[in-house]
C-alpha cells in the first residue's frame, strides 16, 4: 500500500511538471474543461472562460484533429480491427474457410455489443485532450446484466508512469465522487466498501483513484494487477482475473487492463510529453489577439 502511495505522489509530481502547459492549451482550446491542479471551477467562470476567446480558430482545429483521429482508428460505421488466423490456423484452405466464418460472426457480435456503450461517444472527448498531451478510457468490468458505461480520463484527472524499458505501465482515474454514488460505480465490490466511515455521510464527497499497473517476478514476467483507493484508503489490490478455457477465472499474465491509456511522446525522466497542439499553440495566441485587436478598433 505505501509503495503505490509513492507511486501516486510521483505520478502526480509528473503531471504537475506538465500543469503550466496543458492549462494554457486548456484555456485557448478547450476553455470548459477543468484545468490541471485546480479543485474545482465554476461553470460561470469556464464559460466566461469561453467568452474571452476572439478567434475560435485553435478551437475549430481541435475539434477537427478529434473528429479525423476518431474517424481513422475508431470509426462507427465500419469494423477497425481486423482478425487474422496465426499459424496454427493457416494451412488447410477449409481451416481458412473455417476461420474466416467464425470471426465475421465473432466481429458481428464484438461491435453490435460496442455500439449498445457510449464508446464512441467517448472516444472524442478523449482525442481532444490527446492532442495537447495524453488522454485515457476506462472500460469497466461489469456484471452481465448490467450496462458498460465507458469512463473518458482527461487530464486533470489522468495519471500514470513507465515501466522499466520506459513504457507505459500504472494508469488511474483519480476524481471525486459522492459516497452515495460508490455502490453503482463499484457494483463489483460492495462487500468491501461496507463499515468504513466514508459511507456513513452519504452526501460526503471522497477522493478515488482507481487503476492498475503491472508488477513483476521471475516465475510469472508481469502481471496486471487491479487498485481502488477510496478517501485514502485501499478497498481493492488484486491481480486482474481473465476467463480461462474451461470458463473459469483464474490469474493470467495476458489479461488486459481496463484502462488504456495513449500519449504522443514522453519527455525523460517525465513519462509526460506535449501532444500535436503545442506547435500550433504560440499561433493559437496571436490569432486571439488579432481577434481582440480587431473587434476593439470595431468598437
Amino acid at each position: 500500500d505505501e509503495a503505490i502511495k509513492k507511486r501516486l505522489a510521483e505520478a502526480r509530481r509528473m503531471r504537475q511538471e506538465i500543469q503550466p502547459y496543458v492549462n494554457d492549451f486548456y484555456k485557448l482550446a478547450l476553455p470548459l474543461r477543468r484545468r490541471l491542479g485546480e479543485s474545482s471551477t465554476s461553470s460561470a467562470q469556464r464559460i466566461r472562460d469561453q467568452e474571452d476567446i476572439f478567434d475560435s480558430t485553435f478551437q475549430e482545429a481541435i475539434e477537427t484533429f478529434s473528429n479525423v483521429q476518431q474517424d481513422f482508428f475508431v470509426p462507427d460505421y465500419r469494423p477497425w480491427v481486423e482478425l487474422k488466423p496465426g499459424i496454427d490456423l493457416s494451412g488447410s484452405e477449409a481451416d481458412q474457410a473455417n476461420f474466416r466464418d467464425a470471426a465475421q460472426t465473432y466481429e458481428e457480435k464484438l461491435y453490435s455489443l460496442i455500439q449498445q456503450t457510449d464508446f464512441y461517444e467517448q472516444q472524442h472527448e478523449i482525442f481532444m485532450d490527446l492532442a495537447g498531451a495524453a488522454g485515457g478510457i476506462l472500460i469497466p468490468n461489469v456484471p452481465a446484466d448490467r450496462p458498460v458505461t465507458c469512463t473518458p480520463i482527461l487530464m486533470a484527472n489522468l495519471l500514470f508512469d513507465e515501466g522499466p524499458h520506459n513504457n507505459l505501465d500504472g494508469r488511474w482515474h483519480e476524481f471525486t465522487a459522492l459516497a452515495r454514488h460508490l455502490p453503482e460505480l463499484f457494483p463489483t465490490l460492495t462487500e468491501q466498501l461496507k463499515g468504513h466511515d466514508f459511507m456513513r455521510s452519504k452526501d460526503r464527497t471522497v477522493q478515488v483513484v482507481q487503476g492498475c499497473y503491472r508488477e513483476f517476478s521471475d516465475q510469472y514476467g508481469a502481471r496486471w494487477r487491479w487498485m481502488v483507493h477510496i478517501a485514502g484508503k485501499q478497498i481493492v489490490d488484486r491481480y486482474l482475473e481473465k476467463p480461462t478455457v474451461d470458463g473459469e477465472l483464474g490469474i493470467r499474465a495476458d489479461a488486459p487492463p481496463p484502462v488504456a491509456i495513449a500519449r504522443w511522446r514522453h519527455n525523460p525522466p517525465s513519462a509526460w510529453g506535449p501532444g500535436p497542439a503545442q506547435v500550433a499553440l504560440g499561433a493559437g495566441r496571436v490569432l486571439d489577439e488579432l481577434g481582440y485587436f480587431n473587434l476593439k478598433k470595431l468598437g
